[in-house]
């Protein structure tokens, strides 16, 4: 079986798809290649999916951001009931950080920097951009979109001082603290376990956008039920896995399992609620568009 990554190699996608593979090759007795289709914040990889035969040869990792959020902006052309999703297994931790020796101390020194000048924002997804986009509008900031394929490219890309700021993932940033990165918050409900003392953005009342994007496997449309049951009962065991989920941890997901049907109806939801994000944000025209089917 082939598994596709939609980011380049060394970013925190990859590891945990790596992490993924190599579960499943333990369940199965089969090998699991890892492809990575890197491009479009996700898009390439997601849209060259999509036109696979059903036949179960071929699946790949899908997040939140690459399934219901960088089509809006790349102009992909799926939608997620082009696909059969068959479970999640994690939510990424983001966090912002800037270089250490930007003089840039907290979120509030940030905005204010951002209401004077530009302000380059290196992100390896279009969530993790919409994090501070979004306060463009709302606070007058101006943030500007640099995109990189991995998130090894966007923490040496701020390490090399090439971006003033990035929205990054614990195996980012935590490495570097202290030695070149200053981590000013993060997102979701509490601080990381290993950065207590850095508030969360819900704590300093900047959260502008919901940016919590499940991690799972999907295939294209239509994968046979037998195989749709092999893939699902498989990311029930690794789920519940001690080592996999510690693994998780060490890479800065929040493990957790959801069904493939439950899946689904996530990247519907998200699908047209980040639309709506993005619309208010002023990043995206507000058209109309058909709401997103449940796939089946």
């Amino acid at each position: 079986m082939n598994l596709t990554v939609m980011y380049g190699v060394g970013g925190n996608t990859d590891l945990v798809a790596r992490s993924v593979a190599a579960k499943l090759e333990k369940i199965w007795g089969k090998t699991v290649v890892v492809h990575n289709r890197a491009g479009g914040q996700g898009t390439v990889a997601m849209d060259w999916l999509r036109r696979q035969a059903p036949d179960g040869y071929q699946l790949g990792m899908v997040t939140g951001s690459s399934i219901a959020l960088a089509p809006h902006l790349n102009k992909a052309e799926y939608r997620p009931d082009d696909f059969t999703f068959l479970g999640s297994f994690g939510s990424v931790r983001l966090g912002v950080a800037v270089h250490a020796s930007s003089g840039i101390d907290s979120m509030q020194a940030l905005i204010d920097e951002a209401k004077k000048r530009e302000v380059f924002l290196g992100s390896g997804a279009v969530l993790n951009s919409l994090l501070l986009l979004d306060m463009n509008k709302k606070f007058g900031t101006k943030f500007v979109n640099v995109p990189y394929k991995s998130g090894s490219e966007v923490q040496t890309a701020l390490m090399g001082k090439h971006v003033d700021v990035i929205v990054g993932n614990p195996t980012d940033i935590l490495q570097h603290l202290g030695s070149g990165m200053r981590l000013l918050s993060v997102a979701g409900v509490r601080p990381w376990p290993e950065t207590p003392d850095v508030p969360t953005l819900t704590q300093l009342k900047l959260s502008t956008v919901d940016v919590v994007s499940w991690l799972g496997l999907a295939g294209p449309k239509g994968l046979p039920q037998e195989v749709r049951q092999k893939v699902e009962s498989a990311l029930v065991e690794l789920a519940a896995d001690p080592e996999f989920q510690k693994r998780m941890d060490a890479l800065g997901t929040d493990a957790f399992q959801a069904s493939g049907a439950d899946t689904a109806a996530y990247m519907a939801s998200r699908h047209s609620q980040w639309r709506n994000g993005l619309v208010a944000a002023g990043l995206l025209e507000d058209t109309p568009v058909a709401q997103a089917a449940v796939p089946k």
